[in-house]
């Protein structure tokens, strides 16, 4: 077992001596249980197979990049001499390096270690994780374009991927739930969140040019939304297979434990409220920056009246909380 001594992402590297031809099998993985590295994890194995000559031998697997802290190596052979095994990382060339100094040493590291673990979940597009799905989302990304504005001053690759996420939108007006891909399902929220991300990359960048070629999109996704509202003023939850009506998780949230089914009354959620209301509000910001200001009032009605409704439908003033969802004839959690 090889301990990296920290998370990274790249391309394996081996470099090994035997007396004779042997099979050696490969394990990667963040975790340690019992000083075996967990590879394996929901159906996914994250590991290969080596077949190794006699002599000394150095491969690097430049064909699948991996992200690990802990490599794993079982040798099929009497005698081996291992000179090395890790990684060769893979580090995007972000625009610049913001500094960052304080007299704390806590805040500090937390620092150190967020902006690396920024730069490990850049490579084609931005990523989920460096070690599992290394996946385009729409929710993961706006974070970190967010915080990569201020730690790198990163445009490119964020407008690289904005475009990325548009090029899979779908005949119902949904982006794909990862881009590029073609997924079975995809999370509604997830798409509101994508006129979130173009707005915030205008106010950083203040590049208009690429908000108004991205703003069909946006569009989509936002009329989609305010079609989809019904005499309550509010959004209903999507019902078809299609549709995993996700928004974090934590129990009822991750949308497992009240699935939506077609006999049961109409749910409405308020997180999507909340969600749609944003991406509402953000459309318009966008609207109103590239000069549209009639369209930027519609958007921005819209969000105020969802505001509205979810506040009315969904607030217990007794409890001074909102209930996460309700149907049509009571509020319930």
């Amino acid at each position: 077992v090889i301990d990296l001594m920290e998370n990274d992402a790249g391309y394996i590297d081996l470099d090994i001596e035997l007396d004779e031809p042997a099979e050696i099998l490969l394990g990667w993985g963040e975790h340690l249980d019992d000083l075996r590295v967990r590879a394996y994890r929901d159906g996914r194995n994250f590991a290969a197979r080596y077949l190794a000559r006699a002599g000394r031998q150095q491969f690097t697997y430049l064909y699948r990049r991996n992200g690990l802290r802990y490599l794993q190596l079982f040798v099929y052979s009497h005698a081996f001499k291992l000179y090395y095994a890790g990684l060769r990382p893979t580090v995007y060339p972000v625009s610049r390096d913001a500094s960052f100094h304080t007299a704390d040493k806590l805040h500090q590291r937390i620092y150190e270690i967020s902006k690396r673990t920024l730069l490990n979940c850049m490579h084609e597009h931005y990523e989920d994780c460096p070690w599992r799905e290394q996946a385009l989302y729409t929710m993961d990304s706006r974070n970190q374009m967010l915080f990569g504005y201020y730690a790198f001053g990163e445009y490119e690759f964020a407008k690289a991927s904005l475009r990325l996420m548009s090029l899979s939108i779908r005949d119902d007006d949904f982006l794909e739930l990862c881009s590029p891909a073609k997924v079975s399902i995809t999370i509604p929220c997830f798409s509101a969140v994508y006129p979130v991300q173009l707005q915030e990359y205008l106010a950083f960048s203040k590049d208009k040019a690429f908000a108004r070629e991205m703003l069909p999109v946006a569009e989509r996704i936002g009329n989609m939304f305010l079609r989809h509202r019904d005499e309550t003023g509010m959004v209903p939850t999507f019902r078809d297979k299609k549709y995993w009506n996700f928004y974090e998780w934590q129990p009822y949230l991750e949308g497992y434990q009240v699935p939506e089914q077609d006999n049961l009354p109409q749910r409405y959620d308020a997180p999507l409220q909340a969600f749609v209301s944003l991406c509402l509000a953000r459309l318009a910001i966008i609207e109103e920056q590239l000069d549209r200001p009639e369209q930027a009032q519609v958007y921005r009605q819209a969000s105020e009246e969802l505001n509205k409704a979810l506040h009315s439908r969904f607030y217990d003033a007794e409890k001074g909380l909102y209930y996460s969802f309700c149907n049509a004839r009571e509020a319930w959690h």
